[in-house]
C-alpha cells in the first residue's frame, strides 16, 4: 500500500474534524435525542443533522467518510445546558456516552498505519465525552461542533526550567483536576510533539500514554492532528471527583528560541506557529468561567543566561523574584494568576534582546522588579490554542491534496455506493427547493 495512499486518509479526515455542526433542531433534551439516533443510524443520519450552509460539499463529504469508520451502539446523549454565545449565536453542551465500534475494513486501515488515541484504542470502545454545537438563534439551525474536555483544570503548578547549555527546556506541570462526568477515563490533550513526555502519572500510578502521530491519525474527531495526545486514567472517575496528573516533560530549546530570545509566543507564521509548551486539557464549555485555573508559574534559568525575563497571564495576581538559588546557581520568579491555561506565555531575553524584538504583538506592562516584566497578547491566545484553530491552518492543503487522490481512497475505505447516492440526492433536493423559492419570492 503507497504512502500516497495513506497520506490522503490522513489529510481526508482533517477537513472532517474541521467542520462539525447541525441542522434545524429544537433545542434541549430534543436535539440529545436527535443526536443520539443519527450517531446510531450512521453518516447519512448525522449528515442531516447539519445546517445546509455550514459546510461546502468538499467538507461534507470528507465528514462523511470519517463518521463512515465506525458503527454506534447503546448511545445515551444528555444535555448540559445551553448558553449565549452573542453574534445571534447559542451553544448546547452535551455529554455523549456509547460504544465505538471500528468497522471492519477501518480498524484494518487505522491499526496497519497509526497508533489510535485512547478512547478508540480497541476494535470495540466504550465512549464518554463531551462536546457542544452551535445553533442559529431563533432558526435552530446547527452550524458548528466543537469537543469539550471531559475534566476541568482546578488548579496547575507548573515549574519550568530554561537551560541554554543543554540545549532543552524542562517542565513539571502538576494539574489537580476534576471530572465533569460519570466514568471518564480515556483523555485528550494538546501538546507540541517536539516536547517529550518522560513521566505520565496519575494519582501516583504511570499513566499509558498515545502521542500524536508524526503524520496525524483518523479516528472519532476525524482528523487528530500530530500535536493531540491522550492518557489513560487507572480507573472511570465519578462526576466531580478529583485527580492529580503530572506531567514531566523535556522540549528541544531550537523550536522556542529567535533572535536572542526563548519564548512559548510564535516566532513565524505558518501551521505550526502556536508553541503549546504545556499540556492543554480545552474549553470545559459552560459560561467560560470553567476555565479559569489557579495558577502558580516558576520560571528558572542559570545565571547569566538571560538578561530579562517576562511572563504573561490574564489576570495577573502577583510576579515576584524568588530568593536566588546560589548552590543550583539559578535565578527564579514566581507568577500566582487564576487564568486559563492557554493564556500562559513566557519569554526570556539575552543581552541586547528585549521585548520590543518580539514577532508576536503584546501589551507591555510596568517592570515588576529588575529585569522582571509582565506582558499581555494582543492577539488572544486562548482563542488561538483551541483544537479548532490548531487544525484550521492546514485545511486548505489538505482538501487539495485529498482532491488528487480521492479515488485511492476509495479503494482503500469505500463508502457504500447507496450511501452516497442518498446524500447527493438530498443536496440536490435541497438546491431545487432553494431555487424554487427564489423564484416564488
Amino acid at each position: 500500500m503507497s504512502f500516497r495512499v495513506v497520506m490522503v486518509v490522513l489529510l481526508l479526515g482533517f477537513a472532517g474534524a474541521h467542520a462539525q455542526g447541525g441542522a434545524a433542531l429544537p433545542s434541549g433534551d430534543a436535539f440529545s435525542v436527535r443526536l443520539g439516533r443519527a450517531m446510531e443510524a450512521g453518516p447519512v443520519a448525522w449528515d442531516g443533522l447539519w445546517d445546509p450552509n455550514a459546510r461546502d460539499e468538499t467538507q461534507r463529504m470528507l465528514d462523511v467518510r470519517s463518521q463512515a469508520l465506525f458503527q454506534w451502539s447503546n448511545v445515551q446523549v444528555v444535555s448540559e445546558g445551553e448558553w449565549d454565545l452573542g453574534s445571534d449565536r447559542v451553544a448546547q453542551d452535551l455529554t455523549v456516552r456509547g460504544t465505538a465500534t471500528w468497522r471492519p475494513n477501518a480498524w484494518g486501515v487505522a491499526s496497519s498505519f497509526w497508533t489510535p488515541q485512547w478512547d478508540e484504542h480497541f476494535e470495540s470502545n466504550r465512549v464518554v465525552r463531551r462536546e457542544r454545537w452551535i445553533r442559529k438563534r431563533g432558526s435552530g439551525e446547527m452550524v458548528a461542533r466543537e469537543p469539550l474536555s471531559s475534566l476541568s483544570v482546578v488548579e496547575a503548578q507548573i515549574d519550568l526550567g530554561v537551560y541554554p547549555g543543554q540545549s532543552a527546556i524542562l517542565v513539571d506541570a502538576t494539574y489537580y483536576v476534576r471530572a465533569l462526568a460519570d466514568g471518564v477515563q480515556h483523555v485528550r490533550f494538546l501538546l507540541d510533539r517536539r516536547s517529550h513526555i518522560y513521566d505520565l502519572r496519575v494519582n501516583g500510578q504511570l499513566a499509558p500514554l498515545v502521542r500524536g502521530n508524526e503524520l496525524g491519525s483518523l479516528g472519532l474527531e476525524g482528523f487528530s492532528p500530530e500535536l493531540e495526545s491522550s492518557f489513560e486514567l487507572p480507573r472511570p472517575l465519578a462526576k466531580g471527583e478529583e485527580a492529580l496528573v503530572k506531567f514531566r516533560l523535556r522540549s528541544p530549546i531550537v523550536h522556542l528560541q529567535d533572535n536572542g530570545q526563548v519564548t512559548s509566543l510564535p516566532l513565524a507564521d505558518g501551521p505550526f506557529r502556536e508553541r503549546v509548551w504545556i499540556p492543554l486539557l480545552g474549553s470545559v464549555g459552560g459560561d467560560g468561567s470553567g476555565n479559569l485555573t489557579n495558577v502558580k508559574l516558576s520560571v528558572r534559568w542559570p545565571h547569566g543566561a538571560f538578561e530579562s525575563v517576562a511572563v504573561a497571564a490574564k489576570p495577573l495576581d502577583g510576579l515576584v523574584d524568588e530568593p536566588n538559588d546560589e548552590k543550583l546557581e539559578e535565578r527564579r520568579i514566581l507568577l500566582t494568576s487564576r487564568s486559563d491555561l492557554r493564556d500562559l506565555d513566557f519569554a526570556l531575553f539575552e543581552e541586547g534582546s528585549s521585548l520590543s524584538d518580539l514577532s508576536t504583538p503584546v501589551r507591555v506592562g510596568m517592570e515588576r522588579r529588575p529585569g522582571v516584566f509582565w506582558f499581555e497578547r494582543t492577539d488572544g491566545p486562548a482563542e488561538s490554542r483551541t483544537r479548532m484553530a490548531l487544525v484550521d491552518p492546514l485545511l486548505d492543503a489538505a482538501q487539495s491534496s485529498s482532491r488528487d487522490l480521492s479515488s485511492e481512497l476509495q479503494e482503500l475505505i469505500p463508502l457504500d455506493a447507496d450511501m452516497v447516492d442518498e446524500l447527493f440526492d438530498d443536496s440536490s433536493t435541497d438546491a431545487e427547493r432553494s431555487a424554487d423559492d427564489r423564484s416564488a419570492g
